[in-house]
């Protein structure tokens, strides 16, 4: 999962950010099998495994989307200012820091807000499609039931905590990249004064 977002974002750290988000995930699938009075099994573990998918594409679609405003806004601030680019140039680096934090602040809000909606929707018609067989009494009812009850409690956890954490996560990167980014650039600039 990891290695095939690496090749999505084309970057390291972001799909880390969104792997960090899995112990969420954990805290509501343990809160529901012992809610349920479940044990862990194979079944729920399978539960489990299918809850990191669930769980990254709701991570994925908050970030893609912050990422592509971003780029959208900065082109835009550009623009504004008259500075020249192209599309082979790295864009990051014309506007100066504050602005790109400015940036990084109101295309977060902006962005976590806009996919509020969808996360939810999708996340809700999951929980409630699996409450059946969480909830199941019947014959053979043990096998499967964990794997309802798991994906019931972890989707429902982790979707509400990556709502809140996922943008603090994201915000507390992107600012440290970008800080030091611009700090690796004034450098830079004074070292070629220097000369």
């Amino acid at each position: 999962v990891y290695l095939v977002m690496v090749a999505l974002f084309e970057r390291y750290d972001q799909p880390l950010l969104i792997m960090l988000l899995f112990p969420f995930c954990l805290i509501g699938a343990v809160l529901a099998l012992v809610c349920f009075g479940s044990s862990l099994s194979l079944v729920s573990i399978l539960g489990i495994i299918s809850l990191i998918g669930m769980l990254v594409n709701n991570g994925i679609v908050i970030a893609e989307y912050v990422n592509q405003l971003r780029e959208k806004n900065r082109e835009k601030k550009l623009d504004e200012k008259g500075i020249v680019y192209d599309d082979f140039t790295d864009k990051l680096g014309l506007l100066t820091y504050e602005e790109e934090k400015e940036l990084l602040r109101v295309n977060l809000a902006e962005g976590a807000a806009s996919r509020l909606r969808s996360i939810l929707m999708t996340t809700l018609t999951t929980v409630l499609s699996v409450i059946p067989m969480a909830l199941s009494r019947g014959e053979g009812s043990e096998l499967y039931a964990p794997l309802g009850q798991v994906i019931m409690g972890g989707l429902t956890t982790s979707t509400i905590l990556t709502l809140y954490v996922m943008p603090v996560y994201y915000y507390t990167l992107e600012k440290w990249r970008l800080k030091s980014f611009y700090k690796k650039k004034k450098k830079e600039e004074s070292d070629e004064e220097a000369c």
